[in-house]
């Protein structure tokens, strides 16, 4: 059986969801809480296959990219890795909050799978245009890679999330 995967940049997701719920702009991470893990990925999982018309095709997994602080894994990130099929995989998060080693795990990954015959397909949930050399490098060995914008599943991630923390928080500057 064909197998996909499905590869989350959770600060691209979290980041672009902050902007969904608030109508502004906001890249302050505590701003943001998943109050439904397993209903996002769920939801993600129903994007994917309408996406990519995968009825006949078999998950392998989820890979969710996050930075990990300095001070280690958030209680968000925890609940997120004990999920089902789940494969959480960490950057770091520097000085300044940005999110680093992100890209390199994901072109990584996906051109790894690609090659190995791992995949067939994969749905890749990013608004980072660096990742053009993964998806150039997945499409080398045939193996089909499309872009999923979070915008479009706005309105069921609204009950997902949870944005009690973004009037305690500004928006970083």
């Amino acid at each position: 059986m064909d197998r996909y995967v499905i590869m989350v940049d959770a600060g691209y997701l979290l980041r672009q969801s902050i902007e969904i719920i608030s109508q502004r702009t906001s890249t302050a991470r505590g701003d943001l809480t998943v109050t439904n893990p397993a209903g996002l990925i769920d939801l993600l999982l129903e994007k994917s296959k309408n996406t990519l018309c995968l009825s006949s095709k078999e998950l392998l997994r989820i890979y969710w990219y996050d930075g990990v602080m300095a001070t280690g894994l958030t209680g968000q990130q925890r609940s997120i890795m004990k999920l089902p099929d789940l494969h959480f995989r960490a950057g770091t998060v520097n000085k300044a909050g940005a999110q680093k080693g992100v890209d390199s795990l994901i072109t990584t990954d996906l051109i790894e799978l690609a090659t190995n015959h791992a995949i067939c397909d994969a749905l890749l949930v990013t608004g980072d245009g660096d990742l053009a050399i993964a998806i150039e490098g997945s499409s080398q060995r045939h193996r089909r890679t499309v872009l999923k914008n979070i915008a479009t599943c706005a309105l069921r991630t609204r009950s997902l999330l949870s944005m009690e923390n973004f009037s305690a928080h500004k928006p970083a500057h």
